[in-house]
C-alpha cells in the first residue's frame, strides 16, 4: 500500500525512532495547546488581544481571521495523521508574524514568533523523518 507522505502515520514501533516520536508528540501537543489558547482568545476578541492588535495597527477583522487559522492549525497539529499540515501552517503563521515584527523594527517582539517558528520547523523535520522511515514489516511485504 503506497500512501502519500502527508497522510502516512509516523513510525512509533522501532526502538530507534521511539525517542524522536515521543519528543515530537510532546512538542506537537504543546504547540497545539498554545495555539488553541491564542486562537480562541483572538476569535472571542479578548480585551488584551484587542489592545495588542491596536498597538500593532492591525484591523480587528484580521484578528478573527488569524484566530480561525491558528485554531485550525492547532487541531491539525494535535492529530497525529495531520501533523505535517498543522505544523506547516503554524510555521507559516509564525514566519509571517516574525516578518511583520522585523519590518517594524521590533526586535523584542520578534523573539516569541522566532522561537515558535523554530519549534514548528523542528517538529516538521522530526515528523518527516519518522514518516519516511517505513516500518520493517511494510518493507518485507513489498519485496
Amino acid at each position: 500500500m503506497n500512501t502519500s507522505l502527508l497522510f502516512r502515520p509516523a513510525v512509533r514501533s522501532a526502538e530507534t525512532h521511539r525517542a524522536r516520536f515521543e519528543v515530537n508528540t510532546l512538542l506537537c501537543t504543546a504547540l497545539g495547546a498554545l495555539f488553541l489558547g491564542t486562537g480562541i482568545a483572538k476569535i472571542v476578541a479578548a480585551d488584551f488581544v484587542i489592545e495588542t492588535f491596536r498597538g500593532f495597527e492591525l484591523a480587528p477583522s484580521l484578528l478573527v481571521a488569524i484566530g480561525f487559522v491558528e485554531l485550525a492549525a492547532a487541531v491539525l497539529t494535535i492529530i497525529p495523521t495531520t501533523r505535517l499540515l498543522g505544523t506547516g501552517t503554524l510555521a507559516t503563521l509564525m514566519l509571517g508574524a516574525l516578518g511583520y515584527h522585523v519590518m517594524r523594527g521590533e526586535a523584542l517582539m520578534s523573539i516569541l514568533p522566532a522561537s515558535v517558528f523554530l519549534a514548528a520547523v523542528a517538529s516538521l523535520l522530526i515528523e518527516v523523518s519518522l514518516r519516511v522511515a517505513e516500518p520493517v514489516t511494510e518493507r518485507v511485504r513489498s519485496n
